[in-house]
């Protein structure tokens, strides 16, 4: 003859035991954040091109439609397939150094407004918000080379050649890639 009257509440702990475990690791996950809703990315398009020639070469970020976008929540990658097979590649947001333009200490790519006609309103990359209308740029032939990890000669070569240039912008908040452009870096 068996005994099983100490089963039942071996059983009991057992199963108190384990929701308060269950309880336990719900209440981890959403105190540590895992559990939050992450931002949706914008949805704009964004379309990025050389202009300019020679000293003034340059690129533009150009907000053609759609939501607007803080570039403090932003990441810009790019790559440069140079012309002897290498790859140079640079990375910017809006903790990058400071690149000097025109006297300045600016973030590139720096934002201006087509909207305004005596002072075009200009913010530094990681401060502005780009909205329908305006463009960012890196400036000039110096300080594109900067933003693309190139000296000044070595991007000249690589405009004779027409390198090819593949840019990314990511939404850091959503972990989204938001545009992907691939061009010839030729004057424009």
């Amino acid at each position: 003859m068996r005994d099983d009257s100490a089963v039942s509440p071996v059983v009991g702990t057992m199963i108190l035991l384990t929701v308060v475990i269950i309880l336990a690791a719900l209440l981890a996950v959403f105190a540590s954040g895992v559990a939050e809703e992450q931002k949706p990315a914008p949805s704009a398009e964004i379309a990025v091109y050389p202009a300019g020639s020679g000293e003034m070469f340059a690129l533009l970020f150009e907000h053609r439609g759609g939501d607007a976008v803080k570039t403090e929540d932003i990441k810009i990658k790019t790559w440069v397939h140079l012309p002897d097979g290498g790859m140079k590649e640079s990375t910017h947001s809006s903790l990058s150094d400071s690149v000097a333009y025109a006297g300045e200490d600016l973030r590139l790519p720096w934002s201006w407004s087509r909207n305004q006609t005596d002072d075009p309103y200009r913010e530094n990359f990681g401060d502005a918000v780009w909205l329908p209308g305006t463009v960012a740029t890196t400036g000039n032939l110096k300080t594109t080379g900067s933003f693309l990890g190139l000296e000044s000669d070595d991007l000249k070569r690589c405009i004779e050649k027409e390198a090819v240039l593949e840019v990314k912008i990511f939404h850091l908040p959503s972990g989204t890639l938001v545009q992907t452009s691939t061009m010839l870096l030729k004057e424009g």
